[in-house]
């Protein structure tokens, strides 16, 4: 059985049928005030966020405050220009 029956998030990230617009698109749509673009770039990568945290902290509770935390850094910077071009750059490697 996959992760998300013990973490809560899916086992794999899959693009969402209606959006092929890439992460910084993502990023300058939610800075432009599209809260459903920062919805996207989470649904995208707070699993990937999560697996790589659980690995490197070895606890459920803390890898989900890794998510939040770094979710929450991500809009704290959404305005400044170098964190658009960046959470594109960074999140592509997640992939």
């Amino acid at each position: 059985m996959g992760d998300h029956l013990h973490t809560g998030m899916p086992d794999r990230i899959e693009p969402s049928p209606g959006d092929a617009r890439s992460d910084e698109e993502l990023m300058a749509a939610y800075v432009a005030g599209d809260a459903g673009a920062f919805r996207m770039l989470f649904d995208r990568y707070a699993a990937v966020i999560y697996r790589l945290a659980r690995r490197r902290v070895g606890s459920d509770d803390e890898a989900r405050d890794v998510v939040q935390q770094t979710l929450l850094h991500m809009h704290r910077a959404r305005n400044a220009s170098e964190a658009t071009r960046a959470c594109g750059r960074g999140c592509s490697r997640l992939r």
